[in-house]
């Protein structure tokens, strides 16, 4: 996941998992052997929140002064070469400490993806160095019911994020 200025507190997830998504009809660079791909760009947010917990509002920390339990909500476009597929939300929530922008803990994803009404879902964990990583596909509804796969997502330069997507053929 991209990092905004929220690099510092380490919950800045810029759009990521919500690849989670296949182009209606069979995707670009579907295979045969069970499963679909696709691969598609989730822009930098054009919506994004950051709540940290303030000092007053923490009742318990281990460690004690634990920088978790910060949490950024993430929402943008989705992609297909160049052209808009749908949208995404994005949900991330600090669960170990961040020491500092150069020692990021881990973030706890939640990644919803829509295309043509029917919604996609991944979740899993970013560990450092927050730059890329894998969710699972866990669900979704319409043509996605019971998805089942793999997103693995990279951070780009421009604020935006590569997605590739490989969702198991349903039984």
């Amino acid at each position: 996941m991209n990092r905004t200025s929220t690099a510092v507190i380490g919950i800045g997830l810029a759009g990521v998992a919500t690849g989670t998504l296949v182009a209606a009809g069979m995707p670009a660079g579907a295979a045969s052997d069970n499963h679909h791909t696709l691969d598609l760009v989730a822009s930098a947010p054009t919506s994004s929140l950051l709540a940290i917990p303030c000092q007053d509002c923490v009742q318990f920390s281990q460690p004690d002064g634990a920088h978790i339990g910060g949490t950024e909500y993430d929402a943008g476009l989705l992609t297909d070469h160049g052209h808009n597929v749908g949208h995404f939300s994005l949900v991330s929530i600090g669960v170990t400490p961040f020491a500092g922008e150069d020692k990021p803990g881990e973030l706890q994803l939640t990644a919803m993806a829509v295309i043509n009404g029917d919604q996609l879902i991944g979740q899993g964990l970013e560990e450092p160095p927050l730059n890329g990583g894998t969710l699972a596909v866990t669900g979704g509804t319409g043509r996605f019911l019971g998805a089942q796969g793999i997103l693995r997502y990279t951070d780009n330069q421009d604020g935006s994020t590569t997605l590739h997507i490989e969702l198991k053929e349903n039984s």
